[in-house]
């Protein structure tokens, strides 16, 4: 991973630092003064701390080889959300503090109590497979009860304010992702913002951490105000900036804001806003390769499945290349539960600068549509979702405005599953890249059971996908795993990778795949990396390159 640090008294003064094996980065907060910045990260298991100095560069690594996650709660959506990093080091539970250090947790189940909250109390409580915040103190109350599908949208406690109020994300009894505060004396609920889709996250003032606006994504992203300051310096951004702005970070003190002016042709521009000076200074990207080489033309859609089913996508082309003509990259996205917003990030402009239109589609499954769209996964993995994608491909293909040639899928997690199931399924494709892919659905998920039962919980791709101890899931579910379809998957191009430490998908799924799909293709190719965890995390770079390298191979040629 890397860290730009920019001098705000000098713009062009960045310095990039290189930490190594951050895994999974879950959030990047200031300590409470502002001297060191805190980056918390997960590698698979194992917890991953470290405090940089802003002046120097130097990074420290708080955590130690022997420390194992105890808990992950909270928000990612704002580096001032409530977070609760607890770790175990040896007999003892420790967690990180304002200041970025690790001390004693003094009870295991509280996350706010006297004086903190002014004589109110939160606590927490796992029950069976539900999460439980309650307030008060003998007799707690439930404010919030989560399921495994509240949890898996996004629902969470965000904040919780000097005068005894808590924020929190939630989707209890609803459909959509909804923003409230529960007065932690009364145990009172307001909800705060419930629009046409769910928040995707929430800015909070670091200073107070009241929440001040949240952002959304129905058609097109938007920021809304949850009070009429935080209204008027929207506005005076967009009047200084010239379009709506996105809010990626904001100072402990609340002086400076890091924003971004989103574009349809191009990437971002970033800016630093001065709310005392109420002015806006560009800033220069940074990683010289971000904002690319080309322009690019932005399509978002809709294709209605024959079930009557809305499937939202993204296509991005690039301006030089005839949409019919250019070469088609169909990225898909994880999860399912995860979503394709169409934004620009590194990996994106790597293709679009290689001349290669994108394809996203965000089908069932996939998060930030509502409750119930995301629970449309449950046994879809190898039937409906293989549909969705091909609704939209063959509909964008026949209006002309995607290539019906050159195509190539590309994936990660399920993605890959996903990719290589349509491919063994007859849809057209010039070659594929995944990893870290789940092959053998019924191993896959007996070994999550597993996990599961040794936390004393229980999985919830029992009901998503199946259970391979009944005979007639079991034989579904191995007929749509790709380890049982490699004959017809020997018959194209496929760059396949693996991490050696991946701990969701167990390494052995890959080599057997690998193993019989070395026996029956030559145009198939396994790169395992002994390293890595679950999605390549800390080799993306590698990644690329070698993904870019066999795709100009496969499609251009």
């Amino acid at each position: 991973m890397s860290v730009w640090l920019t001098s705000l008294s000098e713009q062009r003064k960045q310095r990039e630092l290189r930490l190594p094996d951050t895994g999974r980065v879950l959030w990047i907060f200031w300590t409470q003064h502002g001297e060191k910045l805190i980056v918390v990260a997960q590698q698979e298991a194992k917890p991953l701390v470290y405090s940089i100095d802003p002046e120097s560069g130097a990074f420290e690594l708080l955590s130690q080889a022997s420390d194992s996650l105890a808990m992950v709660r909270g928000s990612s959506s704002s580096n001032y959300a409530f977070s609760s990093f607890r770790i175990r080091r040896d007999k003892q539970f420790l967690e990180l503090d304002a200041d970025g250090r690790f001390v004693p947790s003094i009870a295991t189940n509280d996350i706010c109590a006297d004086p903190e909250c002014k004589g109110a109390r939160l606590s927490f409580a796992a029950r069976g497979a539900e999460q439980h915040y309650l307030h008060g103190g003998e007799n707690p109350q439930t404010v919030m009860r989560l399921n495994a599908a509240d949890r898996r949208q996004g629902s969470g406690l965000v904040s919780i304010t000097q005068d005894g109020q808590a924020y929190f994300l939630s989707s209890e009894g609803r459909n959509l992702l909804a923003l409230s505060r529960t007065d932690l004396a009364s145990g009172t609920e307001t909800v705060l913002h419930e629009g046409h889709s769910d928040i995707l996250s929430v800015s909070l003032n670091p200073l107070s951490k009241k929440p001040q606006f949240v952002e959304t994504d129905d058609s097109s992203r938007r920021v809304i105000a949850l009070d009429a300051d935080t209204t008027r310096t929207l506005e005076l951004l967009k009047q200084l900036g010239g379009g709506d702005a996105h809010i990626i970070n904001r100072a402990p003190s609340d002086k400076y804001w890091l924003v971004s002016f989103p574009e349809t042709v191009q990437a971002p521009k970033l800016a630093l806003f001065d709310r005392d000076q109420r002015s806006l200074r560009t800033l220069t990207a940074v990683g010289a390769s971000f904002r690319g080489r080309v322009s690019w033309h932005t399509e978002r859609g809709v294709q209605v499945s024959s079930g009557g089913l809305h499937i939202p996508y993204v296509l991005l082309t690039p301006i030089e290349c005839p949409a019919s003509t250019c070469p088609l990259v169909v990225l898909l996205h994880g999860g399912p539960a995860a979503r394709d917003t169409g934004n620009i990030d590194r990996e994106r402009q790597i293709l679009l600068d290689r001349g290669y239109a994108i394809l996203m589609i965000n089908y069932r499954g996939s998060k930030g549509f509502g409750k119930a769209y995301e629970q449309l996964d449950q046994g879809e993995w190898y039937k409906g979702i293989p549909e969705d994608v091909k609704t939209t491909l063959h509909a964008l293909q026949a209006s002309g405005v995607a290539n019906r040639e050159r195509i190539a899928f590309v994936g990660t997690s399920f993605a890959a599953y996903l990719a290589l199931n349509l491919i063994a399924d007859g849809e057209a494709a010039s070659c594929a890249v995944v990893d870290s892919g789940a092959l053998d659905l019924p191993v896959f998920v007996a070994e999550e059971m597993e996990k599961a039962r040794a936390k004393g919980a229980i999985s919830d791709l029992l009901e998503r996908v199946g259970d391979p101890r009944i005979e007639a899931q079991r034989f579904v579910m191995a007929a749509g795993s790709p380890a049982n379809k490699t004959e017809a998957l020997a018959r194209i191009p496929i760059l396949h990778l693996h991490g050696g430490q991946d701990s969701i998908v167990n390494i052995a799924q890959a080599r057997a795949f690998a193993a019989q799909m070395q026996a029956k293709s030559k145009v198939y190719r396994y790169i395992e990396l002994a390293d890595q965890g679950h999605s390549l995390v800390g080799a993306r770079e590698m990644y690329w390159n070698v993904a870019t390298e066999f795709l100009d191979r496969c499609l251009k040629h």
